[in-house]
């Protein structure tokens, strides 16, 4: 919101020296690489590179499960700038499967995974996973993972 501000008054000046018939064009350079500059330094640029390892994640959860369990999806839900409200859904075809990955000691792997792609170790200020069967869905929730997710 800031920079947004400061946008406005370096406009607003670059309006002001366009009166001035010698100043106008440095003045109006000046305004907008000035605002290029607000603009570049308030966006976040943790967020893409972020973005980026955790559907790299994704997919390394999924070679990974594939071997064992048909996987059917693996995605993540959340916000990719807080990773407390991040977490990785994997979606098995059966109950069995799901048992037998959480059976598995699945949740060091996933660890390894996560330490693998410079991501924080799950908990508390970490991405969380979790393992859903489409049986359970199908059987509870009529197939609707939107009521399954309330």
């Amino acid at each position: 919101m800031r920079s947004w501000l400061i946008l406005i008054l370096l406009a607003g000046c670059s309006l002001l020296a366009s009166r001035i018939d010698g100043l106008a064009f440095v003045a109006r350079v000046l305004a907008v690489l000035a605002g290029f500059v607000l603009l570049a330094s308030t966006w976040e640029w943790r967020r893409p590179r972020l973005r980026l390892r955790v559907a790299r994640l994704t997919k390394a959860v999924r070679r990974t499960l594939q071997p064992r369990v048909q996987v059917l999806a693996v995605h993540w839900l959340g916000s990719p700038s807080s990773l407390a409200q991040l977490f990785v859904r994997v979606v098995v075809a059966t109950d069995a499967e799901r048992t037998r990955v959480q059976d598995d000691r699945f949740d060091e792997e996933f660890e390894r995974l996560l330490a693998a792609h410079a991501l924080p170790p799950r908990g508390h200020a970490g991405i969380r996973l979790r393992v859903d069967s489409q049986q359970t869905v199908d059987r509870d929730f009529d197939g609707s993972w939107q009521l399954h997710d309330q």
